[in-house]
């Protein structure tokens, strides 16, 4: 439960960071200078913020909750490959 919570956190703290790139009738260069601040203020990259807003695009918030490590049996080598 707390992992959720903490994700959920996350993707509410990216969407604050994009929202103000979300206004409709904005232009590329007041776009662009959005972007710069926010880079400047959280220490995040342009790529961060671009792949924020091509996730929040795609799949709306449930795009911006971070993805979940994979599982210890993903990891797990086997049977098979260990005959070999």
């Amino acid at each position: 439960m707390k992992d959720k919570e903490k994700a959920q956190d996350i993707a509410t703290q990216r969407a604050m960071l994009i929202a103000p790139l979300l206004s409709h009738g904005l232009d590329r260069g007041e776009a662009r200078l959005i972007k710069e601040r926010i880079c400047r203020e959280t220490g995040l990259s342009e790529r961060t913020i671009r792949r924020y807003l091509s996730d929040y695009q795609k799949k709306g918030f449930n795009g911006l909750i971070p993805k979940s490590k994979s599982s210890e049996s993903s990891r797990v080598i086997s049977p098979e490959i260990l005959d070999e």
